[in-house]
C-alpha cells in the first residue's frame, strides 16, 4: 500500500493538468469534495480565461436517486504557457494529477517538470489513463528534463471508473459534462512515494494491472462492441445500439469471453460473471450521457492493439482455451468503422485484414485469431447479420480446427 501507511492531510492543492473530461468531470470534482484548493492548467489561454470568468464547470451527476446538476468550482485555471505560475503552484501542491491522453504525455512533461524540480519534499503525480504504464512513462518523460529530482517524485497510473461525456447546447456554447455519480479510482500502490489527501474513491491497489486489464477487457471491450456493432445497423447512439437485441447478444458475449480470459489468469472472483456484464450494460443504456456510437468508437486502429479492448482479451481468452467468436466479430466491425480512412481502406483492399491485423496491431497474419477475423469481416462484408456472422462462426470451429496454431 502507500509508503509511511495510510496517514494522510485533508488540507491541500491538487495541480490539475488536462480540464477535460475526465480533468473536470471526475478529478476535479472529487478534490474539491475533499477539501482541497484546484488548479487547473488548460492547454490554451482562452479556456483559462474562460474557467476563471465562470469559477468553475457545471457538470450533469447521474445519480441512483436522479439527476442533479453540480457545479465544480471554485477553481483557479491557468494557461500551460504560464510556465511560472504552474511551476509555483505545483512547487506548493499536496498532489499533481494529469489527465491527457497517451499521446499528449510528452507535452505535458516540460509542462510538469520545472515545478517538480523545485519541490524538497516528495509529492505523487497521478496520471489518469487506461494504460498501465502510464506512471512509469511520465517519470521517463519528466527525467528527460529534470533527471536529478525525478526520483524523490511518484508517478502512479490511475484507472478512472466512471463514464464522463461532453455535451453543448448549441454552436460556441462551452461544453457541458455529464458524469456518472461513481466515484472509483484504482491507484497504482506500489508507485506511490508520499502519503495520498484523503479522496473518497481513490483506492491504491496492488496489482494494478489485473484491474487494468479487466476495465478493458470487460467495460471497454462491451463499450467498444457496442458502438461497432451498433454503426453496423445504423445506430446513432449508444443506447440504441445496445437496446438492439441483435447487438446487445453478442456483447454481453464478448464480455463474458474477456471475463473467461480474466478467470484463467486471475482467478473467477476477480473476473465477476453475469452480474458484472449486465451492470456494464445499464451504464452503456444511460440516455442522459447523450454518448454516440462516433464517439465511444473512434480510433479503431489504437483499440485493436494486441493488448487493448478487442484483441487483448480475445487472446487472452484463447489462451484459457475460450474460441474469441464474439470479439472476432467485433474486431471485424472496428475494421469496418475505420474503413473510412482512406489509407485503412486501401489496405484492406489490397493485402486483407490478416495484413492489417498485423501491420497496426502486432497479430501475426498466419495466426488462428487473424484468420476468424478475416472470416468474420467477409462474412458481415457480404451479409451484414451480426447474429449470421457469429454463428458461421461457430459452426466453422465445430467443424474445422479454425483455432489450432
Amino acid at each position: 500500500m502507500q509508503p509511511g501507511g495510510c496517514v494522510v492531510n485533508r488540507a491541500g492543492r491538487c495541480v490539475v493538468v488536462g480540464a477535460g473530461r475526465i480533468g473536470c468531470g471526475f478529478i476535479a470534482e472529487r478534490m474539491l469534495k475533499a477539501g482541497l484548493d484546484v488548479t487547473l492548467v488548460t492547454r490554451t489561454v482562452e479556456k483559462a480565461e474562460a474557467l476563471n470568468r465562470d469559477g468553475g464547470v457545471w457538470v450533469r451527476m447521474l445519480t441512483r436517486a436522479g439527476v442533479r446538476d453540480q457545479f465544480v468550482g471554485p477553481v483557479e485555471a491557468v494557461p500551460a504557457a504560464d510556465a511560472r505560475t504552474v511551476s509555483r503552484h505545483i512547487a506548493e501542491s499536496s498532489l499533481v494529477a494529469v489527465s491527457v491522453g497517451s499521446s499528449q504525455l510528452p507535452d505535458v512533461a516540460p509542462i510538469i517538470a520545472p515545478g517538480l524540480a523545485e519541490r524538497k519534499e516528495p509529492v505523487n503525480v497521478l496520471v489518469a489513463n487506461n494504460q498501465a504504464d502510464a506512471g512509469s512513462r511520465m517519470r521517463e518523460l519528466v527525467a528527460a528534463h529534470t533527471p536529478d529530482s525525478v526520483q524523490r517524485h511518484g508517478y502512479a497510473s490511475v484507472l478512472v471508473n466512471r463514464i464522463v461525456t461532453a455535451q453543448k447546447d448549441g454552436p460556441g456554447a462551452p461544453p457541458r459534462f455529464v458524469a456518472e455519480g461513481r466515484i472509483g479510482a484504482a491507484v497504482e500502490a506500489r508507485s506511490l512515494r508520499a502519503a495520498l489527501p484523503r479522496v473518497a474513491g481513490l483506492r491504491p491497489v496492488g496489482n494494478y494491472s489485473a484491474h487494468v486489464q479487466r476495465k478493458l477487457y470487460v467495460f471497454s471491450a462491451g463499450h467498444a462492441a457496442a458502438a461497432y456493432l451498433g454503426a453496423l445497423r445504423g445506430h446513432r447512439l449508444l443506447p440504441q445500439a445496445v437496446d438492439d437485441p441483435e447487438v446487445r447478444a453478442v456483447v454481453l458475449a464478448a464480455m463474458a469471453e474477456g471475463q473467461a480470459g480474466l478467470a484463467g489468469r486471475y482467478g473467477r472472483a476477480f473476473a465477476g460473471g453475469p452480474s458484472r456484464r449486465l451492470a456494464e450494460l445499464a451504464r452503456f443504456r444511460q440516455v442522459a450521457l447523450g454518448d454516440t456510437v462516433d464517439r465511444v468508437g473512434r480510433d479503431p486502429l489504437r483499440k485493436l492493439g494486441v493488448e487493448d479492448r478487442i484483441l487483448g482479451p480475445a487472446l487472452l481468452a484463447a489462451s484459457a482455451g475460450i474460441p474469441p467468436v464474439s470479439l472476432a466479430v467485433v474486431a471485424a466491425a472496428a475494421l469496418q468503422f475505420g474503413s473510412d480512412n482512406p489509407m485503412l481502406s486501401c489496405r484492406l483492399r489490397r493485402h486483407g485484414v490478416p495484413d492489417v491485423l498485423e501491420r497496426y496491431a502486432g497479430v501475426p497474419s498466419s495466426s488462428a485469431f487473424a484468420r476468424l477475423v478475416d472470416r468474420a469481416f467477409t462474412l458481415l462484408d457480404d451479409t451484414r447479420s451480426i447474429t449470421g456472422t457469429r454463428a458461421a462462426l461457430a459452426t466453422d470451429l465445430d467443424e474445422t480446427p479454425l483455432l489450432a496454431s
